[in-house]
């Protein structure tokens, strides 16, 4: 038996797939993007009706979705070996919708927060199982395609979920935005029940080389990074609030083009990586991020800024992402890659959740505008670090 990782499942080819099966793995992102991106346009009405600390406790469910992605980033690989590919599908495509729903009827803070908790962990394990999936049921010359047209479909979702959210939240109220979740899980049911490829994972013991503590400087630049990002995709409705677009539908358009910029940005980095050097790849998206921040702002001389600022931060998002996976599986075997990845994902989603508890306070102390000139100061600081101390490849063994 083969170090590492088994499957008690032999690899299908493509052709023999159903659509069915298609739908269901080029779908399994969309809850881990729906998960926050959903209800970011009603930030602001949400913000009104959550008390005196409204801001901060809006901003606070996004992160706690956050949270119950990072919890289940780090822990879903081990359910879907207890549990195998299609019953875990289930399970928590059924939770997702469920808790998801909560928002359309309660205004509790804290029975929200569990909610939104459980809402990211189911979100996280669905996407687990579509990519483990992908990587063990598609023939190995189409899963690059596979890969591509999965985020893309996650994507386009996103943005959808965006325009969604911010015309439902005018038109219906805040508490609206949170239909998507049952709405979602009741059209991808059906899928997931008919086209759900019942495969498990079989973990042995073997030697593997441990290389967190060679990848932890990474992932503590993959905290800050996207703290960054979600304090630029949090900050930009109240930014745009203040700034007369007091309309949510026209503001889930702003905040959707950093999704809908986000899929060319991802789509340029296998040119990008042949074409530049590897170690300025990092140092782009920091310099993007940075002038995304700039434009912001320079939101007083017109909204156009906060537009071109959303589509830059977007780019930096969309190259940051195959980026950091490709780093990671670079520097890491066959046998390992796996668990290295789920704990990329979870240091991701960690730099989302502590950013309002940092960002937040720091607004109230700078100003609007203080926090992007710190978020502009640490971006070009890190760029300067990563090109004068770049990553150093490690010895890598195939299990």
């Amino acid at each position: 038996m083969q170090q590492g990782m088994q499957v008690n499942q032999k690899v299908v080819a493509t052709g023999t797939i159903s659509i069915f099966a298609v739908i269901t793995l080029l779908s399994g992102l969309i809850p881990q993007g729906l998960s926050e991106a959903a209800i970011s346009p009603a930030l602001p009405e949400m913000a009104k009706n959550l008390g005196k600390y409204g801001d901060f406790a809006a901003q606070m469910l996004m992160g706690m979705c956050a949270l119950g992605l990072l919890i289940g980033s780090l822990v879903s690989g081990k359910i879907l070996e207890k549990l195998g590919a299609k019953k875990t599908h289930i399970i928590f495509l059924i939770l997702f919708g469920v808790f998801g729903s909560f928002g359309l009827f309660l205004q509790n803070g804290f029975i929200l927060y569990a909610s939104r908790i459980i809402v990211g962990f189911s979100a996280a394990c669905i996407a687990t199982v579509a990519l483990w999936a992908i990587n063990h049921s598609i023939q190995i010359n189409k899963k690059p395609k596979f890969f591509g047209a999965t985020g893309a479909t996650a994507g386009i979702a996103i943005l959808v979920s965006i325009i969604y959210g911010g015309f439902v939240t005018q038109h219906f109220g805040w508490q609206k935005a949170f239909s998507i979740y049952p709405l979602f899980a009741i059209l991808a049911l059906p899928f997931v029940i008919k086209g759900a490829i019942n495969i498990k994972p079989e973990f042995v013991s073997g030697s593997t080389n441990k290389y967190f503590s060679k990848l932890l400087p990474s992932y503590l630049i993959v905290i800050i990074f996207y703290g960054l990002v979600g304090m630029g995709s949090m900050q930009l409705p109240f930014l745009l609030n203040n700034n007369g677009v007091t309309e949510a539908g026209f503001r889930s358009i702003i905040q959707g083009l950093p999704s809908l910029i986000a899929i060319i940005g991802a789509g340029s980095f296998g040119f990008l990586h042949a074409s530049l050097s590897k170690k300025t790849i990092f140092p782009l998206c920091l310099v993007l991020l940075a002038c995304g921040f700039l434009c912001f702002t320079l939101i007083n001389h017109g909204v156009i800024f906060a537009a071109i600022g959303a589509c830059i931060i977007g780019f930096s998002m969309g190259l940051s992402g195959p980026y950091f996976y490709h780093t990671i599986a670079e520097n890491t075997d066959l046998a390992s890659s796996g668990r290295y990845l789920g704990y990329l994902n979870a240091f991701t989603f960690l730099g989302v959740f502590i950013n309002p508890m940092i960002f937040q306070p720091l607004k109230s102390l700078l100003g609007q505008n203080g926090i992007f000139i710190l978020g502009i100061v640490i971006c070009l600081i890190i760029s300067i670090m990563s090109i004068s101390l770049p990553f150093k490849k490690s010895q890598k063994t195939n299990a």
